[in-house]
Order: C-alpha cells, then sequence, then structure tokens
C-alpha cells in the first residue's frame, strides 16, 4: 500500500508521470523509517559505546560498594552451572557476575531468570556424544536479581505481555556513571600517548646539544 515496485513504475508509466507517482507512494514509508530512525538514535545510549568486558570490570568494582550485594557462603564451592567442569577463579567472580546480569537486565529488560539462564549457558561436554547446550545456575542467577533488587538497581515490571525485572533510575544513574568514567579514562589515555613522543624529541634535542657543545 505504501510503496509499489520500480520496475511496475517504469512498465505503466511515462517519465513525466512517474516523478509525480512515485514520491506518493515512498512518502508515508520514508516518514515512518525516519521516525523509528530518531527513536532508535534516542534510545540508543553511551553504556553501549563502551567495551563491555571493561565496563563490566569497572561496574563490578562500583557494586562492592553496596553492602545488599554480597557473595554467599556457597559461592566459593559452586559451579556456574551444570556445563561448567570447575569453581570460578576470580575471588570476586559473584560482582562480576552481578555487573553482567545488571547489564543484561538494562539492555534485555524486562527480562527472567529462564531468559538469563539461557543467556549464561554453554556447551556440555557429553564425551563421544555431541554436545548439548544446557542453561546456567538458577540459584546464583536468582540471588543475584534478589540483591540487586534489594540495591533498588533493578526492580519487576511489566511491558505489554513480557514480565520481570529492568532496570531502575538508581540503577541507570550507576550505568551511566561507569560510562562517564571509562570514556574520561579513555580521553585521558589518548591524550597520554601522544604526550611522551613531545618528550623523548626534546631530550634527543637536549643530548645532541650537549654533544655538540
Amino acid at each position: 500500500m505504501y510503496f509499489i515496485k520500480i520496475f511496475d513504475i517504469n512498465c505503466f508509466f511515462n517519465d513525466k508521470i512517474k516523478s509525480f507517482i512515485k514520491p506518493l507512494f515512498f512518502l508515508n514509508f520514508s516518514s515512518k523509517h525516519n521516525v523509528l530512525m530518531n527513536k532508535r538514535e534516542i534510545k540508543m545510549s553511551k553504556i553501549f559505546t563502551v567495551e563491555p568486558n571493561e565496563f563490566i570490570k569497572n561496574l563490578s568494582e562500583e557494586l562492592k560498594n553496596y553492602k545488599e550485594i554480597q557473595a554467599p557462603e556457597w559461592a566459593k564451592f559452586c559451579k556456574t552451572g551444570v556445563h561448567k567442569e570447575r569453581c570460578p577463579v576470580q575471588d570476586d567472580w559473584w560482582h562480576i557476575r552481578a555487573a553482567a546480569v545488571l547489564r543484561s537486565v538494562y539492555r534485555l529488560g524486562p527480562v527472567g531468570t529462564e531468559k538469563l539462564r539461557t543467556k549464561y549457558g554453554g556447551r556440555k561436554n557429553r564425551g563421544v556424544k555431541p554436545e548439548h547446550h544446557k542453561k546456567g545456575s538458577g540459584s546464583v542467577i536468582r540471588k543475584i536479581l534478589q540483591q540487586l533488587e534489594n540495591a533498588k538497581l533493578i526492580k519487576q515490571a511489566s511491558v505489554g505481555v513480557h514480565k520481570g525485572r529492568i532496570v531502575t533510575k538508581e540503577g541507570k544513574q550507576l550505568l551511566n556513571k561507569v560510562a562517564d568514567i571509562k570514556e574520561i579514562v579513555k580521553k585521558e589515555a589518548v591524550s597520554k600517548k601522544s604526550e611522551p613522543v613531545t618528550e623523548v624529541q626534546s631530550k634527543e634535542d637536549k643530548q645532541t646539544q650537549e654533544a655538540e657543545e
């Protein structure tokens, strides 16, 4: 209804009529497309411009300041899923996983435990038999979601037919804070890279001047 194929226009109309009809068919479609693109640009956050691994690492350091987010005693001995062979190596893996879950809730919310279990699952090694995908630990993800909710970083909500947890205003502020810190550090690193070049050149100039004297 909104547009007609170009070869159909070429078959039935001459050049003068085509120049008049063609914009009418594409006007409604292009206007809707522009509105969708503008919405996507508005929704695009600077959180996604930061490298995910570094962002999660910095966010985990911020989550250590929350008393509600603490690793339980059994976290030292548990695996993150049946597809894993050993326990996590990092001592602060609980906060790293909590940071990853918080970012996933911001990106996918409203989201529930089962979808996050699928996301943090993996392939199970079954020996000579083909590998099968297994979901991640539901207890770990469920406990992390409860702790994040107690810290008022996420909350339960429903959007249409979808129900689950979304990020609160405080959670968005924390995510934007970490993203801003990362961008500042990145800019400082870029500026520092250019500084040593001038310093080395100046030292070389001094050495040549001393040698000439």
